[in-house]
């Protein structure tokens, strides 16, 4: 079961409703190969106008990731024998150039040669977006980059403010 926040800027309107985790349905079967009575279904060609999430024998990963680019990459790995590798799940990433922060989809795969990840792009600066976390009980927030937990400085895209707020209880979604 995912849990979320509501963030929000001290200074402005600025905020956006945060989706930790992964939901029950999110199995590793449903995410990334999808629930088809073939088990040998060639999602080549799926596309992300066409992705259903109703559609429980796609794989979720279209949709999730949001990305066409992505899911193609690694729908091509797994068709080459990559396999899904650790946690995955909803997590929060940051433009330090914006300063928007926006919920995508992690994961990794094993490859042959080596780790797959995603990359993910700012959608207002074309900027490359960083994976962060923060310390979820408390409620001003410090963000710090996942993948070596150094602190990042964050900016509001719509006033500039710096302190970033925790509104209300964490809730669970499933």
């Amino acid at each position: 079961m995912g849990y979320g926040f509501d963030l929000k800027c001290a200074e402005c309107d600025y905020g956006l409703r945060v989706y930790i985790g992964a939901g029950f349905r999110y199995s590793p079967q449903a995410v990334f190969y999808g629930n088809s009575a073939d088990p040998n279904k060639d999602w080549q060609g799926l596309q992300l106008d066409s992705a259903d999430s109703a559609d429980r024998e796609q794989p979720m990963l279209l949709a999730l990731s949001r990305d066409q680019q992505t899911f193609d990459r690694a729908y091509s790995l797994i068709r080459a024998g990559a396999r899904p590798k650790g946690r995955y799940g909803l997590s929060l990433y940051l433009c330090q150039q914006c300063g928007g922060l926006f919920n995508r989809f992690f994961f990794r795969l094993k490859t042959g040669g080596g780790l797959y990840e995603p990359d993910y792009w700012c959608p207002d600066c074309q900027k490359l977006l960083e994976q962060v976390d923060f310390d979820h009980n408390s409620t001003e927030l410090a963000l710090v980059a996942m993948d070596d937990r150094s602190d990042l400085e964050w900016h509001c895209p719509h006033c500039g403010g710096s302190r970033l707020l925790r509104e209300g209880n964490r809730f669970l979604w499933n």
